[in-house]
């Protein structure tokens, strides 16, 4: 790559030194802008003018002379200083990259091939691993996580029940319990009992309630959801 003050000389020029490039016949050889930290391709442009030279063309910084070179889809032109030949380098900024080990995703800044360590196939599910080239479901993982996830909605449904029977039994207790809410109380008795005889496990089909809407909102109020995991 030339640097400042190197020039291009055309063959003579019959014209006063002054505006000299100006005259009919005289034109500016054509530049390539390339970055100074990739090297890569950024525009065309032309020599500047020396104005006490006449015929003379300075080259601006980080600049080749010649005409643009021809840049493939996801490439980016890099001129190599050894060959003065432009090289087609794969370029993947911009794109969003995943971890191998730790399925993270992240937007990739750097010219080149991509490290071993990242992918650009997304995985499709938090128990994907890296296997043969491509992501492969970790079924161990998620039937773990999701016996679990089936152990911990099970405490809380025991919890919500025992508040609720608790509640309901007071009432009973003081002589204060109309006829709807000792029904109640029956039902949400045997609601525990089924709910005790559920295996945790990854698959569960969950018994209803005697008040669905009162169950979810407690589950809600401590953090808990029904999103499959």
């Amino acid at each position: 790559m030339t640097e400042d003050k190197e020039s291009l000389v055309t063959p003579a020029v019959e014209a006063p030194v002054g505006r000299w490039w100006e005259q009919d016949g005289v034109f500016a050889p054509t530049v390539c802008h390339v970055s100074p930290l990739t090297g890569e391709f950024m525009g065309v442009g032309v020599a500047d003018p020396s104005p006490l030279e006449p015929g003379v063309w300075l080259m601006p910084a980080h600049t080749y002379q010649g005409d643009a070179p021809i840049i493939f889809p996801g490439c980016a032109a890099v001129r190599g200083d050894a060959d003065g030949v432009w090289h087609q380098v794969p370029d993947y900024r911009g794109k969003t990259v995943y971890d191998k080990d730790t399925r993270v995703a992240s937007k990739y800044q750097e010219l080149g091939e991509l490290p071993e360590l990242f992918t650009l196939s997304a995985p499709s599910s938090d128990f994907d691993i890296w296997q043969g080239g491509q992501w492969v479901l970790d079924v161990a993982a998620k039937n773990a996580a999701l016996t679990n996830r089936a152990g911990l909605k099970k405490a809380l449904l025991a919890q919500c029940a025992g508040s609720v029977i608790s509640t309901l039994q007071y009432a009973v207790d003081k002589g204060i319990a109309d006829e709807a809410e000792i029904d109640l109380l029956d039902a949400w008795r045997k609601y525990t009992v089924t709910l005790s005889r559920v295996a945790a496990g990854p698959e569960v089909v969950w018994p209803a309630s005697p008040d669905d809407p009162a169950t979810v909102a407690f589950l809600q109020a401590r953090g808990y959801d029904d999103i499959t995991v």
